[in-house]
């Protein structure tokens, strides 16, 4: 992309061409680890920051998927693996230089799920899939394509929250065993 933006660069093109280099370079190790912690999800904000310097990239995260994000570090690190391929797929196969990120907690009869999408634009061709016994077929991943572009997606269960109920009724009366 730089050498055609700048066909004869100049040496202040090539000192910030360096810079911008020397930035994303250092970002890679902090960008790739998966930390088992609470604070997993950082790695993810690195991820999409250092893509963000490679292709045009939109995230959306909601609100839900956020919490389980900062408190199942399991589900982060199978999440950065589909985002992270989902990325390098748009940058290897995008017919634009631009990709989309989704990941939202979702409600299914099954159960909570964590739904992550990767997105970009583009045609799949026919018979298009993942490489049997990849990582991605391990996590569930699958391609499906979306008008105008192709996704990788996944959905990953998450653990259901005891539910609370209560044997007061609102009047403060106990019931009464049959």
């Amino acid at each position: 992309m730089f050498a055609l933006a700048h066909p004869t660069p100049d040496p202040d093109d090539i000192r910030r061409l360096r810079a911008e280099l020397a930035t994303v370079v250092s970002r890679l190790p902090e960008a790739f680890a998966t930390a088992d912690d609470p604070r997993a999800h950082t790695s993810l904000t690195a991820l999409f920051e250092t893509w963000a310097h490679v292709i045009e990239l939109r995230v959306d995260v909601d609100d839900e998927a956020r919490d389980v994000l900062s408190s199942i570090p399991s589900v982060v690190r199978d999440c950065y693996d589909i985002v992270a391929e989902g990325l390098l797929n748009a940058a290897k196969h995008a017919s634009e230089r631009r990709a989309e990120v989704s990941i939202r907690r979702v409600t299914t009869g099954a159960g909570p799920r964590l739904h992550v999408r990767v997105s970009s634009p583009g045609i799949a061709a026919r018979g298009t899939r993942l490489r049997a016994s990849s990582r991605m077929q391990e996590l569930g991943a699958h391609l499906v394509r979306i008008p105008g572009g192709v996704a990788l997606e996944a959905a990953f269960a998450l653990p259901l929250r005891a539910a609370v109920v209560s044997t007061e009724h609102r009047d403060g009366e106990h019931p009464t065993p049959p």
